[in-house]
């Protein structure tokens, strides 16, 4: 599991793993979601490029990802 932390104005931090194709996303609001069924690819990619921004990458990747499951696992 890596963290990957990086000026955002909605993501804290993306916790991902690339070998389970996983990833938990803690949102500046507080609520912090898993998601599971991700590409490899994506997350490879995204630990890869420093300057790829979190919120595109949660979008195109997560939120609007046919396939993607998530939950609510916290909320803070």
């Amino acid at each position: 599991m890596y963290t990957i932390k990086r000026e955002s104005s909605c993501v804290r931090c993306i916790n991902v793993d690339p070998i389970k194709g996983t990833a938990s996303v803690h949102f500046n609001d507080g609520y912090v979601y898993d998601y599971w069924n991700v590409s490899r690819f994506a997350l490879l990619n995204l630990l890869k490029d420093s300057a790829m921004s979190l919120g595109t990458w949660v979008n195109m990747n997560l939120i609007y990802k046919q396939g993607v499951q998530y939950k609510l696992v916290d909320f803070s």
